[in-house]
C-alpha cells in the first residue's frame, strides 16, 4: 500500500467523528426546490420532434419526469420525443419535502389536405389553321383559388372557360390554398401553314463585263406572305425586280409565312478587270475585242480601254508590220500571253501612259529593226509596272532599252512561269542596255537568271542594266551569268542594292574597268550585302570621276577571280568614295582593292578577308583615312597591303588593337610608302613569328597593356613583315 494512501485512510474515523458532531448542532432540514424548467422548444410542427428538458433543482434526493420519462435523479437535462402537445411534470423529492413544476410542448396540428386537380381537358384539343374558340374544363378538391395562364387569369369558383386560340399552346391551370398548390396542362393544337417553296430564283445575266450593270432577278414562290432580297433590294412582290450590280454578288432570296421562312440564291458574276482579246493571225479590228470576237492590233484593243483591263493575246507575233509604231498602253492595263511565252512583241515601241503590267510575253526583234522597246515615265500619282514571266531574246536598240523607267514608276520583275526562271538564254551584239531606269524611278528584279550564254561585246560596251538620276535599281537572289559585258550601270547619284545571294558570274570584259568593269558608278551608291562577283574578265566594282564621293558598302559578300581588281578606280580619273567592306571576302583576284583618287576618300575594313590575290590592297592618295580591324591580308602573292600619300592610317590603336594579320605575303605584309613625317598606328596585330623584331607569336605589343613598339622608317635588309619607304613612323 503507497504510504500517503495509508495515512489518508487513518484520518478517515476521526473525521466522521467530528462531522456527526457538528451535524448534532444543525437546523432542521431544508425542503426541495426547483428554481427552472424548460422545455425547448416549445413549440413543434404538426408530427412533432424532439425537445430538451432542462432545470435546475436543489436539496432533492430524488427526481422524475412523468409521461414514460422516469427517474432522471443526477440530471439537469433530458432530451425526449414529443408528437402531441403535452405537458411535462418534473417532481423533486427530498428530506424536506416534495416540490413540482411544469414545461408545456405545444405540436402544431395536421395541416389541411393539398389541393387535387382531378381532370382538366381542352375540347377540342386540334383547331384548324388560323385556330378558334376552345372550352377549358377542370374538376378540383381542397383549392381555395384556381388560375390559367396565357393571359387567362383568375377562375376562382368556376370549373371551365372559353378561350380564342390562334396557335398551338399549352394551358396550365394552378389550384391552390394555404398548404400547397397543384397543377395541370392541357394542350391545343393548331394546324399549321405549310412552309414556304421557292420554286425558281434567278439572275438574268448572270454574268456581267468589268463595270457591271442591271440584271433582272426573278422568282416563283408560293405560300409566302412576304418577300425580301438582300445586297439592298429590300421587300419586294410580284415575279421579279431589277437590281444594279457593281461587283460580283450573292443575292439571297427569303420567302416567309407565320410558319417559317426559305431561301435560295443567285449568283451574277462581274469581271474584276475590262477584258479584251487579241489575235494577231485570226482577230479583226472590226470586232469587239471580246473572246468571241478578238481585235487584230494592240492598237484597237488599247483604244479607250479602261483601268483594270486585262488584254489577253493569242499565240502570234506583233510586228510592225500589223502593229504599226508607237501603241499606247492606257493606265492601268496588263498585256497578259493567253499562253506564257507564246506571244511575241517584235520590234515594238510602246509606251505607258501610268501604271500597267506585262504577263508571259516575249521581247524579240528582227533585224535590222531593233528589240521591242517599252517606255514607262509617269510622273503624276503613283505609277507601278508589274512584270512577270518575260522573256528577253534581245538588248535594247540605239542605246534605249528594251524596258525602260523614269519619272517615279516603282517596278518589279519577277520570273512568273518562266522554265528555270530563266529571263533570257541569250541576247544579240550591240551596246545597248536590256535595262534603263532614271529620274526617281525604282525598279526591283527578285530571283530569277538572266543568261547571257557567252554573248556579249569583246570591247566597249554599254551595260547591261543602267542607273541614272537619282533612281534605284534592286537585284535580290537574281543570278547573271555568261555575258561579255558590263552589267550595272549607276550614274549620275543613282544606286544599286545586290542582296540575298544575288550572283554576277562569268561576266564583264576584259578592258580598262571603266568600260570592261562589271559594276561601274560614279557619284551614286552601291551595297552588296550577301552577295557574290566571280570569274570577272575585268574589275568587279569600279569608280569613275565623280563631283561627290560615291558609296560603297560590300557586306557578308564574296569577290572571288577577277581578271582585274576586285574593287578599284578608273585608270587616270581620280575619284572620291566612302568603302565600308565588313564581313566580306576579296579572293584570288588581281587585286582585292587597288585606288589612287582624290583626297577625302575613306576606307573602313573589318572582319574581312583579302587573301590569295597578287596584292591584298593598295591604296594612294594624298589625304584621306585607311582603318582595318579583324580582317586577314595573307597569303597574297606580293604584299598583303601597300599604302602611299598622305593617308591616315589606323591599323589597330594601344587603346583598340587591331586584330588584323598580316602572314604568308610573298614580299612583305605591309608596305609603307607614306609621305615623310606620316606614321601608322599598327598596335595588336599578327606578323610573321620571329621576323623584324616579332616574337614567337608573330606580336610586337602585346596583350593585355599593347603598349606600342615604334619603327623608324625609312627600313633596310630583310622586310617581310613590314617595310618603310620614306622617314614615316610606324607604331607596333
Amino acid at each position: 500500500m503507497h504510504p500517503h494512501r495509508h495515512v489518508a485512510a487513518s484520518l478517515v474515523p476521526a473525521l466522521l467523528v467530528s462531522l456527526l458532531a457538528a451535524c448534532g448542532q444543525s437546523d432542521p432540514t431544508p425542503p426541495p426546490a426547483l428554481t427552472s424548467f424548460t422545455a425547448t422548444p416549445a413549440a413543434l410542427p404538426f408530427g412533432g420532434g424532439q425537445v430538451v428538458l432542462a432545470w435546475t433543482a436543489s436539496n432533492a434526493s430524488a427526481l422524475t419526469l412523468d409521461n414514460g420519462v422516469g427517474d432522471v435523479t443526477g440530471t439537469s437535462t433530458k432530451t425526449v420525443s414529443v408528437a402531441l402537445t403535452t405537458t411535462f411534470t418534473l417532481t423533486a423529492t427530498g428530506s424536506g419535502g416534495v416540490r413540482t413544476a411544469t414545461a408545456t410542448v405545444t405540436v402544431a396540428p395536421a395541416p389541411p389536405p393539398a389541393p387535387t386537380i382531378t381532370t382538366f381537358t381542352a375540347t377540342p384539343a386540334t383547331l384548324p389553321v388560323g385556330g378558334g374558340t376552345v372550352t377549358l374544363r377542370w374538376t378540383t378538391t381542397n383549392a381555395t383559388a384556381l388560375s390559367l395562364d396565357n393571359g387567362v387569369g383568375d377562375v376562382t369558383g368556376q370549373t371551365s372557360k372559353v378561350v380564342t386560340v390562334t396557335v398551338g399552346k399549352t394551358f396550365k391551370l394552378t389550384a391552390t390554398n394555404a398548404q400547397s398548390s397543384a397543377t395541370a396542362t392541357a394542350a391545343v393544337t393548331v394546324a399549321a401553314v405549310s412552309l414556304p417553296t421557292i420554286t425558281s430564283f434567278t439572275a438574268t445575266p448572270g454574268a456581267l463585263r468589268y463595270g457591271g450593270g442591271d440584271v433582272t432577278l426573278a422568282w416563283t414562290v408560293t405560300q409566302a406572305a412576304s418577300l425580301t432580297i438582300d445586297h439592298g433590294v429590300g421587300a419586294v412582290t410580284g415575279s421579279s425586280t431589277v437590281a444594279s450590280v457593281p461587283a460580283s454578288t450573292t443575292f439571297k432570296l427569303t420567302a416567309t409565312n407565320a410558319t417559317g421562312s426559305a431561301e435560295q440564291t443567285a449568283t451574277v458574276s462581274v469581271e474584276t478587270s475590262f477584258s479584251c482579246f487579241v489575235d494577231v493571225a485570226n482577230g479583226s479590228d472590226a470586232g469587239t475585242c471580246t473572246q468571241a470576237a478578238p481585235c487584230k492590233t494592240l492598237t484597237k484593243a488599247m483604244a479607250g480601254a479602261p483601268a483594270g483591263t486585262v488584254c489577253t493575246l493569242a499565240d502570234g507575233t506583233y510586228a510592225p508590220a500589223t502593229e504599226g509604231y508607237n501603241a499606247v498602253i492606257p493606265d492601268g492595263v496588263t498585256l497578259r500571253a493567253r499562253n506564257p511565252g507564246g506571244a511575241v512583241l517584235n520590234s515594238l515601241i510602246l509606251s505607258a501612259a501610268g501604271s500597267f503590267a506585262l504577263e508571259g510575253l516575249v521581247f524579240d526583234r528582227t533585224a535590222p529593226n531593233g528589240c521591242t522597246r517599252i517606255t514607262a515615265k509617269a510622273s503624276t500619282g503613283a505609277p507601278t509596272l508589274t512584270v512577270s514571266g518575260v522573256f528577253f531574246k534581245c538588248m535594247g536598240y540605239s542605246f534605249i532599252g528594251a524596258l525602260n523607267l523614269g519619272g517615279n514608276v516603282k517596278a518589279t520583275i519577277t520570273p512568273g512561269a518562266l522554265a528555270g526562271g530563266l529571263y533570257s538564254t541569250g541576247f544579240d551584239g550591240g551596246p545597248s542596255p536590256l535595262i534603263s531606269i532614271a529620274d526617281a524611278s525604282e525598279l526591283v528584279i527578285t530571283g530569277g537568271i538572266l543568261d547571257g550564254n557567252n554573248t556579249g561585246q569583246p570591247a566597249f560596251g554599254g551595260a547591261v542594266l543602267v542607273a541614272s538620276g537619282t533612281s534605284k535599281l534592286t537585284l535580290d537572289g537574281v543570278t547573271v551569268r555568261n555575258r561579255k559585258q558590263s552589267i550595272l550601270a549607276l550614274a549620275g547619284s543613282s544606286s544599286g542594292v545586290l542582296r540575298n545571294g544575288t550572283l554576277f558570274d562569268k561576266v564583264g570584259v576584259l578592258d580598262n574597268c571603266a568600260s570592261g568593269g562589271v559594276i561601274v558608278l560614279g557619284a551614286g551608291s552601291l551595297l552588296l550585302d550577301h552577295a557574290q562577283i566571280s570569274n570577272t574578265a575585268g574589275a568587279a566594282i569600279c569608280l569613275r570621276n565623280n563631283a561627290t564621293a560615291a558609296t560603297v558598302q560590300v557586306l557578308q559578300s564574296t569577290i572571288t577571280n577577277t581578271y582585274a581588281a576586285a574593287i578599284q578606280n578608273e585608270p587616270g580619273a581620280t575619284p572620291a568614295v566612302a568603302l565600308t567592306l565588313d564581313g566580306s571576302s576579296l579572293t584570288a583576284n588581281d587585286s582585292g582593292l587597288n585606288w589612287t583618287g582624290r583626297a577625302g576618300s575613306t576606307f573602313d575594313v573589318r572582319n574581312s578577308t583579302l587573301t590569295g590575290n597578287r596584292i591584298g590592297a593598295t591604296v594612294t592618295l594624298g589625304a584621306g583615312t585607311f582603318t582595318l580591324r579583324g580582317s586577314s591580308l595573307s597569303n597574297n602573292t606580293s604584299q598583303g597591303l601597300a599604302l602611299s600619300g598622305g593617308l591616315t592610317v589606323d591599323l589597330g590603336k594601344t587603346s583598340d588593337p587591331g586584330g588584323n594579320t598580316f602572314l604568308g605575303n610573298g614580299t612583305v605584309g605591309l608596305q609603307d610608302n607614306l609621305d615623310a613625317g606620316h606614321s601608322v598606328d599598327a598596335v595588336g596585330n599578327t606578323w610573321i613569328a620571329s621576323q623584324q623584331g616579332a616574337d614567337a607569336a608573330g606580336r610586337y605589343s602585346t596583350p593585355p597593356g599593347y603598349v606600342a613598339v615604334p619603327v623608324q622608317g625609312p627600313t633596310s635588309g630583310t622586310t617581310k613583315n613590314f617595310s618603310i619607304a620614306n622617314a614615316a613612323l610606324l607604331g607596333l
